[in-house]
């Protein structure tokens, strides 16, 4: 058998299952890559397949996958260029029709059932005689494909796994957005907002006298990292995305607070479970407070975030006041100068030597800065000269470098030295350039009575407490809501042993799930929402 390339340009899905198939030729089997043969139609369709050539996916879209089968719906154009079909020699004429399928794979076998598929459309653009079985009605998707699991049914390890499984980039978060969207309404939150600064969704609990709104926050996002199973059956099922930050046990947790809300709700005031997107490009928490859905009936009065850390031993706590997580942003630097062939380099204008230069020069700018005890740190992550051709002498080069400092007003004068070195350096050597920031985050900044609340509750739930003395060097959006309320960050231990984040081979402790929902229900009941046994008598 041979295998069609995935042409990115046809299918606009970004890292989803793509399990495309038409006869028995696979578009692509990037889910399942120990598939060696597919069953996909019955004889008549057979036939009607080899009647039709040129068929490529034009929008496609991932809907679910669970155990051993995904269903995907997607739009189809093909032409009527090959055999002739009842009668209707090839048209060349052009048809696009909609299908909708469930993919289950058995014995590294895989099976394509087809649910639905629009004929009618087809048929009618493709000139075909008219057929009763061409009328097929499409169906809404979700009668294609077994239910979400139970949140109240289900084990909160269970559903990490679940969500495991199925990971998605940052700002493309639907599926697990349409999960949680359908489990906080399975628990009876008040209100459930949707499409919050993208994918963001936040399930409101409302209690009937008035009180504090208190907001607990996780993130949605996975990182483009191929997984390590180590034979766990729930490693990642999408190709080159991976949960090795933890976010799906940040998610199992606030849906464990979810859970426990719905036996007992809030008697006062509202808790507000906000489930982010974006963290890991720091697009999420800024687009979600600019969102006109992020109005004053979501605003909170203080909010907490957590985030797991390998290297602290299980269930331990650590916070400081102020600083907590650094700020950093990425910069790409683009040098311009002239190509020329690699056997006159001296007609062309090579930015090699610039190059080499910045990339020295700017990993030893924080020590020419004014000096001070707080970090400050800039990191060269990528450079290229360049193409590969020996016959060329070059005439552009990229440098990638990442700057971060402990808060946020040395930030500033970090990117402005930056800024002025990179123009001495091309300016002597008549070399043009262009400078970009991305993935920019703001410093994760913990109000002191935030900060309290979480020390108080640690003791309370007799976590190991560690009061940190630095920040974490590590970059967290979080940060941006402190902007609009109190709010405080902390860590919780994943274990002395555990791989540390962003490692292929990281896997979100069960273990910890209940100690992070022991943490952020200490936490709400600081604030009083709940009744008391004064009040219940």
């Amino acid at each position: 058998m041979q295998y069609k390339p995935y042409d990115p340009k046809r299918a606009n899905s970004n890292n989803v299952a793509h399990l495309l198939a038409f006869g028995n030729e696979f578009i692509a089997s990037t889910t399942f890559p120990e598939i060696r043969d597919c069953e996909s139609f019955t004889k008549e369709q057979e036939k009607l397949m080899k009647s039709i050539g040129d068929m490529h996916i034009i929008n496609f879209d991932y809907i679910l996958a669970k155990g051993n089968q995904v269903a995907i719906r997607y739009t189809v154009e093909g032409s009527h260029c090959r055999e002739p079909y009842r009668g209707i020699t090839a048209s060349r004429k052009k048809a696009t029709w909609t299908v909708v399928g469930i993919f289950q794979l058995e014995n590294s076998k895989i099976t394509l059932f087809i649910k639905e598929w629009n004929k009618s459309a087809m048929w009618q653009q493709f000139g075909f005689p008219h057929d009763e079985e061409a009328h097929i009605e499409m169906k809404p998707i979700a009668s294609c494909f077994t239910p979400l699991p139970s949140l109240i049914d289900t084990s909160l390890e269970t559903i990490r796994h679940y969500l495991h499984a199925q990971p998605e980039l940052s700002s493309n978060e639907k599926m697990t957005a349409a999960c949680i969207t359908t489990w906080l309404k399975e628990v009876g939150a008040t209100r459930v907002i949707t499409d919050l600064g993208g994918y963001g969704v936040a399930g409101v609990f409302s209690g009937p006298k008035p009180g504090p709104r208190v907001m607990l926050r996780a993130d949605l996002d996975a990182l483009p990292i191929h997984e390590k199973s180590n034979g766990r059956e729930w490693c990642s099922r999408n190709e080159n995305v991976a949960h090795s930050c933890g976010h799906d046990g940040h998610m199992a947790i606030l849906l464990g607070i979810a859970k426990q809300l719905s036996y007992q709700p809030p008697v006062r005031g509202e808790v507000v479970l906000l489930f982010q997107p974006a963290e890991e490009t720091g697009d999420g928490a800024r687009a979600i407070i600019q969102c006109n859905k992020f109005d004053a009936s979501l605003r909170p009065d203080v909010a907490y975030a957590l985030h797991n850390q390998p290297g602290h031993s299980l269930g331990e706590i650590a916070i400081r006041e102020g600083a907590f997580a650094c700020a950093s942003r990425g910069m790409i630097v683009h040098l311009q100068g002239r190509c020329t062939h690699a056997a006159h380099p001296d007609q062309g204008l090579s930015p090699a030597r610039v190059m080499c230069h910045l990339i020295e020069k700017l990993e030893q700018l924080p020590r020419s800065l004014p000096a001070t005890q707080e970090l400050r740190l800039l990191t060269i992550i990528h450079a290229k000269l360049g193409e590969i051709a020996f016959g060329t002498s070059p005439g552009e080069a990229v440098i990638m470098a990442t700057l971060r400092t402990a808060t946020d007003d040395l930030m500033q004068p970090m990117v402005e030295a930056a800024r002025a070195l990179i123009e001495c350096e091309t300016q002597q050597a008549g070399i043009k350039y262009d400078i970009k920031f991305c993935d920019i985050f703001d410093a994760v900044m913990n109000d002191q009575h935030a900060t309290k609340d979480v020390i108080n509750c640690a003791r309370k739930c007799e976590k190991k407490l560690t009061l940190m003395s630095v920040p974490a060097r590590w970059s967290e959006d979080f940060g941006v809501f402190s902007s609009i309320c109190p709010s405080a960050m902390f860590l919780l231990g994943a274990g002395e042993t555990a791989a540390v984040l962003h490692d292929a081979a990281y896997d979100f402790p069960d273990a910890l799930i209940q100690h992070g929902v022991d943490m952020f229900w200490a936490l709400l009941n600081e604030h009083e929402l709940f009744e008391t046994d004064m009040e219940s008598k």
